[in-house]
């Protein structure tokens, strides 16, 4: 039997799709104002690259007029050259360095002309000041070079100033040079035209997208007040205001902590691998891998509870969806804090550094945003449900109006009487169908098999499963029927083959189980379990494109300022 507080299988089909939609809007929109900013900086450079070359038509005609006047004084006898050569030849290096050092690089025919230029008036001083013929000018002074300047229309040769006609070349070269500057200059600004046309086309495709993803946010948001009003301001009410900066700082040394994270441990694993790495770089490899592992681990530690979104944020953005309340001891939050692992052993198991709540918090959340009453005075909250805070003489209503909104009721079952007093809440004044309960690992805490013998009308039987189930953590997932008579679901791998699954999915597996006999079919709980891992690993893989942008940002400021 379907329970009053699940979903019809087709609104939430509705709502899977539209957050889909969503996301895929969300992505294509981010997409398209990144591709655009690439365009735009593109444009930026043009525009400095034909900065740059405002002064290249007055350069080269100066450069042309000194390679012709050196070649009319161009004298044919002695190692001693005139004034006028040396003003000339001084002149040509000079506009040569200019060219060279202002220039871009992209400007390949400039860069051409001047550099064979300058090649064939370095060979010809070489003659011009010993005075000595190399072999090849006294086998053939005027052979394929001369035939070669004949077939380019130069002026007539001067075999005894220039034997293989280097200086008739240097001259030929820089003529060119008007026309390498102008054909530059066109390229570029042809490069502008297109990187301008590319971002306002990228830019156009990005704010339609961006307007629909700011539109469908709006309405998933207006769903969730319309829905959830009274918890939203509740819990608005009672949660510690953050300046807005706070998050977006803490997100930001998140994605640094996995991306050293990430590092070092590619580094640790590559001083062991037989990769082709020389044995004397291994140590420094394995140094700078424990370095940047270990700042990634502290780091992360620091920001990732700091990062996290606040409860108010996480109803409003549920889709109208009702909450999953989560119950426990105070005293389990450390126990549920501990890393859960990855059983499936290499490099993963450094980098799955969730804990035991953050991945139920991530499975729970195919039905429902998770919270939870937090510790009064807490300075931190886990990373796990969201944390709702409230006076002391104000939790027991604030936990029964709670109770009342929630669509589904997980009990941790521990120590502590507030507990206790909790789950009797839940037996007498919410339907069976409603409440999830998860007993504790083995050895279960004495006195628990008595108080679930006190207020269920059968006896559950939780230490024989206590004692089948592998998980030290979780051991039983219990639902109840509609006369609180309990289901057991045991914790632990289903079969041999699967005994490779992290504690938590395996929770979330007997979660599934016992939720589908409460008439909830939820069949993403595991892979949103996966999702929350990949997630992490994907948001860490965006910061290089990220740092991709800014660098070619870095790069052009730079430019601009030489």
């Amino acid at each position: 039997m379907r329970t009053e507080h699940a979903y019809t299988d087709v609104s939430i089909a509705m709502k899977i799709s539209e957050n889909a939609i969503r996301r895929v809007v969300a992505w294509t929109s981010i997409a398209s104002f990144y591709l655009a900013m690439h365009c735009f900086i593109s444009v930026g450079v043009s525009f400095h690259e034909q900065h740059l070359l405002r002064e290249a038509p007055r350069r080269a005609s100066e450069i042309v007029d000194a390679a012709h006047h050196l070649r009319s004084v161009a004298k044919s006898g002695g190692t001693e050259m005139s004034k006028g050569e040396l003003a000339d030849i001084k002149r040509i290096e000079w506009v040569g360095k200019w060219f060279d050092g202002r220039v871009p690089s992209e400007a390949y025919e400039i860069h051409s002309s001047v550099e064979l230029g300058i090649t064939s008036l370095e060979d010809w001083l070489v003659f011009r000041r010993s005075g000595v013929a190399t072999p090849q000018q006294q086998v053939d002074p005027c052979g394929d070079r001369a035939r070669a300047a004949r077939d380019r229309e130069m002026p007539p040769l001067q075999p005894a100033i220039d034997p293989v006609c280097d200086l008739a070349f240097a001259v030929d070269y820089l003529d060119d040079l008007p026309s390498s500057v102008a054909q530059d200059r066109n390229g570029i600004g042809r490069k502008i035209s297109r990187s301008g046309q590319a971002s306002l086309t990228w830019l156009a495709t990005a704010i339609p997208f961006s307007l629909a993803w700011a539109l469908l946010s709006r309405r998933r948001r207006r769903r969730g007040n319309e829905a959830l009003g009274d918890v939203i301001e509740l819990a608005r009410k009672f949660t510690p205001h953050r300046p807005l900066w706070y998050r977006p700082v803490y997100v930001t040394l998140t994605g640094v902590g996995y991306v050293s994270l990430w590092s070092g441990v590619i580094a640790g694993s590559a001083s062991f691998a037989a990769l082709g790495v020389e044995l004397a770089v291994r140590p420094i490899l394995l140094v700078v891998g424990f370095f940047l592992s270990s700042t990634g681990s502290g780091l992360l530690r620091y920001s990732r509870p700091r990062a996290v979104m606040g409860p108010v944020r996480i109803l409003a953005r549920c889709d109208g969806r009702a909450p999953v309340l989560y119950l426990r001891s105070f005293q389990d939050d450390k126990p549920a804090s501990a890393r859960d692992g990855f059983p499936m052993g290499g490099v993963a198991r450094y980098l799955a550094i969730e804990s035991h709540e953050e991945l139920l918090t991530a499975a729970l959340g195919a039905v429902g945003p998770v919270i939870a009453v937090g510790r009064p005075n807490e300075r931190l909250p886990p990373l796990g449900a969201a944390r709702l805070y409230f006076p002391p003489h104000r939790w027991r209503s604030a936990v029964m109006y709670l109770m009342s909104k929630s669509q589904l009721v997980v009990i941790r079952l521990g120590p502590g009487e507030e507990l206790w007093w909790e789950f009797s809440q839940a037996v007498h004044n919410l339907p069976p169908t409603k409440v999830l309960t998860l007993a504790p690992g083995h050895p279960l805490p004495s006195g628990l098999s008595d108080r679930l013998d006190h207020l269920l009308p059968e006896s559950p039987g939780l230490e024989s499963a206590a004692v089948r189930s592998g998980n030290k953590w979780i051991s039983a997932v219990m639902a109840f029927d509609e006369s609180w008579r309990a289901m057991v679901f045991p914790v632990g791998p289903v079969s041999q083959e699967k005994s490779h699954r992290s504690p938590a999915h395996e929770v979330a597996r007997a979660v599934q189980l016992a939720l589908a006999t409460m008439g909830v079919q939820r069949r993403r709980l595991g892979w949103r379990l996966n999702r929350a891992r990949v997630a992490k690993f994907g948001k860490v893989l965006l910061v290089i494109p990220l740092i991709v942008l800014l660098g070619r940002i870095m790069l052009l400021i730079t430019e601009l300022r030489k």
